[in-house]
C-alpha cells in the first residue's frame, strides 16, 4: 500500500522463524513465487551476499541495534526491496513509532509486520470463539435437519399405519 510497488506471487509468506526463514527456504520457494521472511540472526555480510542474487524479506526487530544493522546492510547493499518488521507485541505505541521510522527510511520498500501475538492480543481469541460458535451453529442446524427428517419419516409411517391418505 505505502510503497507504491506492485507485487505478483502466491500470498503465502514463510515465517521468519530461525528454522523456516532461511536462505535455503527462500531459494526453494522462489520457484513458486512464494516470499520468505528471513530470520533476523544472519550477519549483514551473509545478508548482503544472499541479496546479491536472491530475493526475500529482510527481517528486523524494533530495537535500536536492529535499525543499526539495517543501516549497515543498506551501506553494503542498498535498500532492501522487501522488509518485515517483526515484533511480538504489535499493539504498542513503540511499535507504531518504529513502523513510522521504517516507512520514512525505506519509502519504496514493501513492508509487512510479522507479529504473531498481535491478532491474539487484539481479538484473535474472539475470532476463534466466533469460528467455534459458527461450527456449533452448523452442527445444531444439521441436528435440527436430521430431527425434521426423522419426524417426517415417523409421521409418514404413522399415517400409513392408520390408513390415512398422505398429504
Amino acid at each position: 500500500l505505502n510503497s507504491g510497488t506492485d507485487w505478483e506471487g502466491v500470498p503465502i509468506v514463510a515465517a521468519n522463524m530461525s528454522t523456516v526463514g532461511t536462505f535455503a527456504m527462500a531459494k526453494a520457494l522462489a520457484g513458486y513465487d512464494m516470499p520468505v521472511c528471513l530470520h533476523k540472526h544472519y550477519s549483514t555480510t551473509q545478508l548482503a551476499d544472499f541479496f546479491d542474487n536472491n530475493e526475500a524479506f529482510y527481517t528486523l526487530g524494533i530495537k535500536d541495534e536492529d535499525f543499526e544493522k539495517l543501516d549497515e546492510f543498506r551501506g553494503r547493499h542498498g535498500d532492501p526491496k522487501h522488509v518485515c518488521l517483526d515484533v511480538a507485541n504489535g499493539y504498542t505505541r513503540f511499535f507504531v513509532e518504529k513502523c513510522r521510522k521504517l516507512r520514512e527510511m525505506l519509502p519504496k520498500s514493501v513492508k509487512i509486520a510479522g507479529q504473531a501475538e498481535e491478532a491474539f492480543a487484539q481479538g484473535g481469541q474472539t475470532l476463534t470463539d466466533l469460528l467455534e460458535a459458527r461450527r456449533s451453529l452448523k452442527s445444531i442446524q444439521l441436528e435440527a435437519l436430521q430431527s425434521r427428517i426423522d419426524f417426517s419419516r415417523a409421521d409418514r409411517a404413522w399415517t400409513i399405519r392408520l390408513n390415512r391418505p398422505i398429504n
